[in-house]
């Protein structure tokens, strides 16, 4: 029975229609109503603008509240010293307690209950005042009557920014580079949708991109992977114009706040093409184990390396099948590194490297068997494939190339990890923790037994040092102690690395990535059927302890195209065309706190950059 429905809360028993329709707008937030009283409500709340504005305050006012979740109030400062005082007072022997009422002695502590009660309050007034704000009606409710609500409700926007995601799309031959700007996203049950990008600048054409990486800082060239045009797979720097935002505040929920981004087009003339060079990427030798070593160049590049003008092209690779997810810039830009094999299909994968400014990128292992995992601030984790008792080439071995070294430091005590992607702070990192098998066609390899694992890292040796490794010194002492180091018996790895699995596997392919606070980790998994889809999730990581809870991620198994970018504040990704389109959209979920929600870009042709 209805706490709110007058003498008995059935649907003859209400003073006013009035009073039964907003009782009933309130039970709906909670829960689903009998169908007879919903379809009752629906038909009431059509017809009666000022119940319907009323139910929309409490779908507002609920949210607001929502946000408050967690957010303890701050007592008052003297809070304690007088309560203190208090129970001093009343522990003296021989203090008076006559006529003293419970009340009294109660009176310290009342000051936090009414700090809760004033904290609820500013929350509800806050909610309240941004339903008087036009910009409001603005925004879809498509999602409301989805939720139970009528459908003149609007969503509560969360202030997310200012921030933005780069996308690249193709239109009449040309390819456009696009910011998708954002202030705010709506949430948690609706998406914020734009009419197009902030801005977009068009820049020389690639045939047939098929993944495109970015740095960081935003301040280098991206990295575009082609699938070639019968000269076999290319890779290609392209500089793109400098852009500089409108530095907009942070807004807050208590503020008046708009609906949606604001969204104007620009564009900027095409520049040409920059000669490629027609060159073979290096030939790899037996040995040394490693090329050349990982440091950034100390001089400014040669005269003789091209670079790109704003919006053209170099190709700094060519003839090569580039494993895409296990690709990204250095943390400071300067240099990109990725795995790649011949197109020949002469030998397997090797781990090439980039500088920004030399004029090809060229392969740091030698092995044919070798894969980037991720960047500490200076060097590169990797992972290569050892033989496992039986003589075959099946156990997946971890490595770092450290700063200045000419060779891989193999790291044994980590066990089985293939591809470990490790967080900002070094304490844990993503890998494959199993069995691998070599691929149809000889040239690499996939996963067998095993499952995809969140494990420490902590107690691996950092892997960054200013000071150049020699013969003598203490670090190559360090890495020859390394090389001794056992690994852990495969029955007893997950106890001893801490892992918490992912994923069990087999698995066809994944990406794995953090943001640069190590708080989030998003993780990609590809449909065995069609690789080039999948499942996006987004997990939050415990600052103190590491811990991942995965029963309640803020996104779990959305569906998703190969490549997404994370960073401090949103996650983005492409959404897998629908319907029979052949067009798709960037779709983003940002974050403040623990608020979270999603704006979503205008359809195209969409390659969102990484």
């Amino acid at each position: 029975m209805s706490l709110l429905g007058g003498r008995g809360g059935r649907s003859d028993d209400w003073s006013s229609p009035h009073f039964r329709a907003r009782a009933r707008a309130s039970e709906r937030l909670d829960g689903p109503l009998d169908p007879t009283e919903a379809d009752w409500l629906d038909e009431h709340l059509d017809g009666c603008p000022a119940c319907a504005a009323a139910a929309a305050d409490y779908a507002t006012q609920k949210l607001e509240l929502q946000a408050l979740r967690g957010r303890e109030p701050v007592p008052p400062r003297d809070l304690w010293a007088r309560t203190a005082a208090a129970i001093e007072r009343e522990s003296r022997p021989g203090a008076r307690r006559r006529g003293r009422s419970p009340q009294a002695l109660l009176a310290p502590y009342a000051l936090l209950a009414g700090a809760l009660i004033v904290a609820v309050a500013v929350g509800t007034l806050s909610v309240s005042q941004l339903n008087d704000q036009p910009t409001r009606t603005s925004i879809a409710a498509s999602a409301a009557s989805s939720a139970g609500l009528p459908s003149n409700a609007v969503a509560t926007p969360i202030a997310v920014g200012p921030d933005s995601v780069a996308y690249l799309t193709s239109q009449d031959g040309l390819l456009q580079y696009n910011h998708l700007d954002f202030t705010h996203v709506c949430g948690p049950t609706t998406t914020c949708a734009t009419s197009g990008p902030a801005d977009t600048q068009a820049i020389t054409p690639v045939s047939s991109p098929d993944a495109v990486f970015g740095a960081a800082n935003g301040d280098q060239p991206l990295v575009v992977v082609t699938k070639g045009n019968g000269s076999g797979g290319q890779v290609f720097a392209v500089a793109v114009p400098n852009r500089q935002p409108e530095v907009t505040p942070t807004p807050t929920l208590s503020a008046a706040t708009t609906a949606s981004p604001s969204e104007t087009a620009s564009t900027t003339a095409v520049a040409s093409e920059s000669a490629s060079p027609d060159q073979s990427s290096p030939a790899a030798s037996a040995s040394p184990p490693v090329a050349s070593p990982t440091q950034p160049p100390a001089s400014p590049p040669s005269s003789e390396a091209p670079t790109p003008s704003p919006g053209g092209a170099v190709e700094i690779a060519r003839n090569l099948k580039v494993l895409d997810t296990t690709a990204a810039y250095a943390p400071d830009g300067s240099a990109f590194a990725f795995t790649a094999r011949p197109i020949d299909g002469s030998h397997g994968p090797d781990i090439y490297l980039w500088h920004v400014g030399d004029a090809q990128a060229k392969p740091i292992t030698t092995d044919h068997r070798s894969v980037f995992g991720s960047w500490t601030e200076r060097s590169i984790v990797g992972s290569t494939v050892k033989a496992g008792p039986d003589g075959g080439l099946d156990r997946p071995q971890a490595f770092v190339l450290r700063d200045r070294s000419t060779e891989p430091t193999l790291l044994p005590q980590v066990g089985l990890a293939w591809r470990p992607v490790v967080d900002p702070t070094g304490r844990t990192a993503v890998y494959w923790s199993g069995r691998l098998a070599p691929t149809a066609d000889g040239l690499g390899w996939t996963t067998r037994a095993g499952k995809l694992v969140v494990g420490r890292w902590d107690d691996v040796p950092s892997a960054d040092t200013n000071a150049p490794t020699t013969a003598s010194s203490a670090a190559d002492a360090s890495q020859r102690s390394l090389a001794k180091a056992t690994a852990p018996a495969d029955a007893v790895q997950q106890d001893v690395r801490s892992e918490t699995t992912i994923a069990n596997g087999p698995l066809t392919e994944w990406d794995a990535r953090w943001d640069e606070t190590g708080t989030r980790l998003a993780i990609w998994i590809a449909d065995e059927s069609n690789p080039a889809i999948g499942r996006l999730s987004l997990y939050v990581v415990d600052p103190f302890d590491g811990r991942i809870d995965l029963t309640k991620p803020p996104l779990s198994d959305e569906p998703a195209m190969a490549g997404f970018a994370i960073a401090d504040g949103h996650l983005a990704w492409a959404v897998p065309p629908k319907n029979g389109s052949a067009e798709s959209s960037v779709l983003v979920l940002a974050w403040h706190g623990d608020a979270f929600g999603k704006v979503e870009s205008a359809p195209g042709d969409v390659i969102l950059v990484r």
